[in-house]
This record gives C-alpha cells, structure tokens and sequence, in this order.
C-alpha cells in the first residue's frame, strides 16, 4: 500500500517574481498484491497465481498564465482539476520439465486486463 499527498509550487520564470507560479495539490493511493501457488510433481515444476493492481489519484493545480495589466483587467489564469484510476488483474501460470539434471524446459501464460480512466477539468 502507498499512499502520497505533495503540495508544491514551482516558479517557471526561476525569478523571484510570481509571474509565472505554478501551484498545486497531488494526492495518489496505490495497492498491489499477488498470489502464487507452487508446486513439484516429478519432473514437473509448477506456478500458478493471480495479480492484482489498484491506483487512484487526483491533481488541482492553478497556472496563472497572463499578468493582468491593469486593476480592472483581471489575469488570464487556468485552474486544472484532473483524476486518474488505473486498475490491472492477472492470472498467470509457469511451468518448467526437467528431462535430466542438466536439461530443463520452461514455459508461461499470462493474461492481463487493465482499466485506465481520466477525467479532465480546465476552467478559466
């Protein structure tokens, strides 16, 4: 499990000015698991398991863009407001025949299904 939350703000110009100031919010959880079962029958080496991965996170940031030139001119500014759920199972298998002490073959199958979704909100 991991979970990450940033608060930053990065300055574009690399001036003190806040001209072009880029702040904003992160916050991202994240889960991983998998499940093996092993087994040996002769010469016959086995792997069977199921994976599974979870992640979700968010991001508010405000980019300033224009300056505004006046008191009545107000600034040209973008606020950004996005989410991202990212989702994956697996079911796999592996197997490896050993048909002496120095010989051996292997092979595996893995099956993998992922969901991503964004949502995207800019406003002005």
């Amino acid at each position: 499990w991991r979970d990450i939350s940033v608060d930053y703000c990065l300055d574009a110009l690399g001036t003190r000015s806040h001209i072009q100031r880029y702040c904003g919010l992160q916050d991202t959880e994240q889960f991983s698991n998998e499940l093996q079962l092993q087994g040996s029958f002769g010469k016959l080496d086995t792997v069977l398991g199921l994976f599974y991965f979870w992640e979700s996170g968010d991001e508010i940031n405000r980019n300033p863009g224009v300056v505004a030139i006046s008191a009545t001119t107000p600034s040209l500014s973008n606020w950004v407001d996005s989410e991202a759920t990212n989702t994956s199972y697996a079911v796999f298998a592996h197997g490896s025949y050993a048909f002496s002490n120095r010989l051996s073959v292997s092979a595996g199958l893995r099956w993998t299904h992922d969901t991503r979704k964004v949502d995207w909100h800019s406003r002005q």
